[in-house]
């Protein structure tokens, strides 16, 4: 008991107590370090959150009474969805493409420069930077952000090249021109790198300057701008003929230029509601037979927007049908630059090339059309019909025949296919075929009937000859098809005399 005592009061003895109030002190001060800890822990996420709103480029005030109706329209609603979602990185850049696609290169930067800090990984918002960064003219903010685009993703070679020409602008030649061998040692259909290179060379006063720029023409030959640099490198030289040759075809394709397979600016350029407008009525006037005002649309909608696809398709068949040839090659090369597996511009330019009388030619592109959609009528057609000219019938009967099955109401394909078979003897099988295009009525329709009448005779029904051959006689009275009308009454008159 007294041993307890002597311990309980050594506990409370003065020295004990201050020992005891010495660590209450310092827990007391560990707990408030704790929450200390705790609340600038809090202070710290709300400071970098902070730095982090900071550092977001705001969204820009957009005019919207700077744009034209129905796009004014589309700017509008982009915006409102991009104040709805500033951080939403998918949202933002839509804005920041429509901007773009109108050429609206500065709010467009700002607005990429929030996508690229809000997904920060992702390539298209360096890479679309970039480019407005060049448009521009700020050429030294371009390099370096064409620089960090690459480091994302260092083989997109549209993004090679225009770190190349704007390296080129700020006169930092020997990068440029390592860029440019680079590609074209890489992809040496690249008209835009020889045109590089050649520039280049052309301030050294290199004679290769020459090839380059005219291998430049020949890859893309309405590059206006390519003309010039070469009439340019001829003068170096003293030629003065091929000086105002290049000087005159400059002059002629000043607004032309070769487009790039880009599918990043594609998908830009698919956003411009003002080159849609412009196609619609350029088909339009097409469809009424006014070829060169139909051109000129066309034309105008590859100003607002020159990587539009289907408008280079289209520019083939008409400059094909007007017998434009250098003009449909041209769009043709602009078309498989941007897509070349699609069947449609191989089609197209095969057709022209028909018109040329280039068959050979022609039967690789239909060929090509066949690859790209085995399904494709109109090419199985004409490639049939460039097999025949080669008398490989089988194979052209073969062609003529899935035209038909893809398309069976092709009515040129079922006379084609008719016609082969009458050739192979098999004359119930062309009638089967020739009944099928009697319909629907129109310019073709007397023609069809006719050989219809023709194949009833060649397997000796005079009766369904006779019968044929009057309603193809009425037929071709009613829309005055006068020479195909003496054909017809000539050969009727043998047979009503037989």
């Amino acid at each position: 008991m007294v041993e307890r005592e002597i311990e309980m009061k050594n506990f409370f003895s003065p020295q004990s107590r201050r020992q005891t109030q010495r660590i209450r002190r310092e827990e007391k001060t560990l707990r408030g370090l704790c929450v200390a800890l705790r609340l600038c822990g809090g202070m710290v996420l709300l400071l970098a959150f902070s730095v982090q709103a900071q550092s977001l480029s705001e969204l820009p005030k957009i005019a919207y009474d700077n744009f034209g109706p129905g796009i004014r329209e589309q700017v509008k609603k982009a915006d409102e969805e991009a104040r709805k979602n500033p951080n939403d990185a998918a949202v933002v850049g839509k804005l920041a493409k429509i901007l773009h696609t109108y050429e609206e290169h500065e709010l467009a930067a700002t607005v990429y420069q929030r996508a690229r800090k809000l997904q920060p990984n992702d390539f298209q918002w360096s890479y679309l930077l970039a480019v407005c960064q060049s448009a521009l003219g700020k050429h030294v903010e371009a390099v370096a952000t064409f620089r960090e685009a690459l480091a994302k993703k260092s083989d997109y070679l549209p993004a090679q090249l225009r770190l190349a020409d704007s390296l080129l602008a700020m006169n930092e030649l020997a990068e440029s021109r390592k860029l440019y061998e680079a590609i074209i040692a890489k992809e040496p259909r690249t008209a835009q790198a020889f045109y590089g290179l050649g520039r280049i060379q052309t301030k050294f006063g290199d004679k290769s300057a020459i090839d380059n720029l005219r291998k430049a023409v020949e890859l893309s030959p309405s590059w206006g701008a390519a003309h010039y640099a070469l009439a340019m490198a001829y003068r170096n030289e003293g030629n003065a003929a091929k000086v105002a040759e290049h000087l005159r075809l400059s002059e002629q394709n000043k607004l032309i230029r070769p487009v790039l397979a880009d599918s990043l600016m594609n998908a830009v350029a698919d956003l411009n509601s003002g080159a849609a407008d412009r196609l619609r009525k350029g088909v339009a006037l097409e469809a009424e037979g006014r070829l060169e005002q139909s051109i000129a649309e066309h034309l105008r909608a590859l100003e607002l927007n020159p990587q539009y696809l289907q408008v280079h398709v289209n520019l083939i068949q008409l400059y094909g049908r007007t017998r434009q040839a250098a003009k449909a090659e041209e769009h043709y090369r602009a078309a498989v630059a941007l897509n070349p597996t699609l069947a449609e511009s191989h089609y197209n330019y095969g057709v022209a090339l028909i018109e040329q009388n280039r068959l050979a030619d022609a039967a690789k592109l239909f060929r090509l059309a066949i690859d790209a959609n085995p399904q494709f009528a109109d090419a199985h057609l004409n490639y049939g019909m460039t097999l025949e000219s080669e008398q490989r019938y089988d194979e052209a009967l073969k062609h003529y025949r899935l035209a038909v099955e893809s398309n069976p109401n092709l009515r040129q394909a079922r006379f084609q296919l008719a016609r082969m078979l009458i050739f192979k003897q098999r004359l119930s099988e062309a009638i089967e075929q020739l009944q099928q295009t009697l319909s629907p009525e129109d310019a073709e329709t007397p023609r069809f009937t006719y050989a219809l009448a023709a194949t009833y005779a060649r397997a000796g029904d005079k009766p369904n000859a006779v019968k044929f051959a009057r309603i193809a006689r009425d037929k071709a009275a009613a829309m005055k098809q006068t020479e195909l009308l003496a054909q017809i009454e000539r050969d009727l008159k043998v047979l009503e005399q037989q």
